[in-house]
């Protein structure tokens, strides 16, 4: 069955056409996760600092995590972008994305702050949504 793309921008249709329907399932979630780990390992950048730290959650029972890129020329206080990584607070986590958030210190100069949600289905909404208002 092929997927409807009607609403596709018509520029699009072609690409949209051409990708896999894929499902997020109780039997299938293992699979994603694994490949979660396996990628999104970048190399550190020289011009850029990374760093996790731990916050409490709202509820103080856990900590979450931010993985926060720092231009290292910056020694005082800078702007901040709050990074949400994709992955429809299922799946992903913030390394996923460190080419994203270095690129953008990088060009902007700010700090960037990226959330490890914790994600569903083992915590449900608003789990995620909560520990992203928390980073904030």
């Amino acid at each position: 069955m092929k997927p409807d793309i009607s609403e596709v921008h018509p520029e699009l249709r072609s690409f949209a056409s051409k990708i896999p329907r894929l499902s997020f399932n109780a039997r299938n979630l293992w699979f994603w996760r694994l490949l979660e780990r396996v990628f999104g390992v970048t190399k550190r950048p020289k011009d850029i600092l990374i760093e996790n730290i731990h916050i409490p959650c709202q509820d103080q029972n856990t900590c979450l995590r931010l993985r926060i890129y720092r231009p290292k020329s910056i020694s005082s206080p800078a702007p901040a972008l709050l990074w949400l990584h994709g992955g429809g607070y299922i799946i992903g986590k913030p390394e996923q994305d460190d080419a994203c958030c270095v690129q953008y210190t990088r060009e902007l100069g700010l700090v960037t702050i990226s959330v490890d949600y914790r994600r569903a289905p083992e915590y449900p909404f608003p789990g995620a949504l909560n520990d992203s208002y928390t980073a904030l």
